[in-house]
C-alpha cells in the first residue's frame, strides 16, 4: 500500500473519531435531568400563598377599661364599690351603677361613654349586689348610638343581660363597631342595690 493511501485512511479514521467524541457527550447531556428554573419556596410561602412579611409583628388591641374613662352622661348614677367587694381582688376595674328607685319617674338608670367610632366590642361580667333579697335579678342593656348624616344619634340595642343575680353573675357582650356612644342601662327588681360590671371594657379597632 502506498503512503498516500495510508494517509487517506488515517484522515478518515480521525474524522470519524472526532464525530463520535462530539456526539456521545451530548447524548449523555440529553439524558441528564433538567434543573428547575424556579426558586425553592419556603413552607410559609407554600402554606399561605404569600411570602412571609418581613419585620411585621401581629398587634393585639389592648382593651380600654371604662372605669378609667369619664362618662359623657349619667356620672351621678355611678357609686362606690360596696365594702364587702372592695376588699376582694378582681374588682379594680369595675363600673358600679346604682339601681333605680323603681318609682314612676325612676325606672331605669343610665351611664353613657363616648366612643367616637374607635371601638369594636364591649364586654363585662354582670354581678349585682344587694344587702337584702340576694336572689333579686337585674336587667342590663348595652345601647350603641350611631351618628346619622344629619348629625342626630340613633340608638340600637346591641346586647342585654336580663338574669344576673348575686349568686349567678353572667356575661354581657355587645358590638359597638362604628358607634359614637355606648349607654349602659340598668333595671333592678330590688331598688336597694347596685350593679357591678366587672372588667367593663371596650376593644379598640386597632
Amino acid at each position: 500500500m502506498s503512503w498516500g493511501a495510508v494517509g487517506a485512511i488515517a484522515a478518515v479514521v480521525g474524522a470519524l473519531v472526532g464525530v463520535l467524541a462530539w456526539q456521545f457527550p451530548h447524548a449523555a447531556d440529553d439524558d441528564a435531568p433538567v434543573a428547575s428554573a424556579t426558586t425553592p419556596q419556603s413552607s410559609a410561602t407554600l402554606a399561605s400563598g404569600l411570602p412571609p412579611a418581613s419585620g411585621q409583628v401581629a398587634r393585639t388591641p389592648v382593651p380600654v377599661y371604662l372605669a378609667a374613662q369619664a362618662p359623657q352622661a349619667g356620672g351621678a348614677n355611678l357609686v362606690q364599690l360596696p365594702r364587702p367587694l372592695a376588699s376582694q381582688s378582681g374588682y379594680d376595674q369595675a363600673v358600679v351603677i346604682s339601681c333605680p328607685s323603681n318609682q314612676t319617674s325612676d325606672q331605669v338608670r343610665e351611664v353613657t361613654y363616648q366612643l367616637r367610632g374607635r371601638y369594636l366590642d364591649f364586654s363585662a361580667n354582670v354581678q349585682p349586689y344587694f344587702a337584702a333579697q340576694q336572689d333579686a335579678r337585674t336587667d342590663i342593656t348595652a345601647l350603641a348610638s350611631y351618628r346619622e348624616r344629619d348629625g342626630t344619634l340613633t340608638r340600637k340595642e346591641q346586647g342585654r343581660q336580663p338574669a344576673a343575680t348575686m349568686a349567678v353573675p353572667l356575661p354581657l357582650h355587645a358590638s359597638v363597631d362604628g358607634a359614637d356612644e355606648l349607654t349602659l342601662q340598668v333595671r333592678c327588681e330590688n331598688p336597694e342595690g347596685m350593679v357591678v360590671l366587672v372588667a367593663a371594657q371596650v376593644t379598640p379597632t386597632t
